[in-house]
C-alpha cells in the first residue's frame, strides 16, 4: 500500500502520471499481479518461519528453482536437451516425494508457485521502466 502511494507521488512530482493512462489492460493486470504474488510468497514464508516451519521455508529455494525452470520450458519454450529435461523431471519427482512424505507439499507448493509466477509476470510485463 505504501509503495503504491509512494509511486503515485513520484509520478506526480516527475510529471509522468500520463504514462499510466497509456498502459493497456494487460500491463495493468501484470503490474498489479506482481506485488500480489510477492505478498503471498512473503506472507507464507514469514508465517512458516514464525510458526516453527523453518525447514519448510528453506525448501522454498530448491522448489522455486524447479518451478521457474519448468515455467521457462513451458511458457518460453526454452531449449533444453533430453538429458537436462530428464534431470529436471527426476529432481522434481524427488522434491515432490520428500514434500509429500513430510506433509508440507501444499505449503511448499504455494511458496514455490507464488515466487515463480512473480518472476514470470515480471518477465512478461510490458512497461517502460524509465
Amino acid at each position: 500500500m505504501w509503495s503504491a502511494a509512494s509511486l503515485f507521488l513520484v509520478l506526480v512530482v516527475a510529471r509522468r502520471l500520463g504514462d499510466l493512462r497509456r498502459l493497456g489492460v494487460r500491463a495493468w493486470f501484470q503490474l498489479l499481479a506482481a506485488p500480489a504474488l510477492i505478498s503471498i510468497n512473503w506472507g507464507v514464508y514469514i508465517w512458516a518461519v514464525t510458526h516453527g516451519h523453518v525447514v519448510d521455508a528453506a525448501w522454498l529455494l530448491s522448489s522455486t528453482a524447479f518451478v521457474t525452470v519448468a515455467l521457462g520450458v513451458l511458457v518460453f519454450a526454452s531449449a533444453s536437451g533430453d538429458g537436462q529435461l530428464f534431470a529436471l523431471l527426476l529432481a522434481v519427482v524427488a522434491v515432490v516425494i520428500l514434500s509429500w512424505r513430510s506433509g508440507a507439499a501444499v505449503r511448499r507448493g504455494r511458496l514455490a508457485a507464488s515466487f515463480a509466477l512473480y518472476g514470470l509476470v515480471k518477465r512478461l510485463v510490458v512497461a517502460d521502466p524509465g
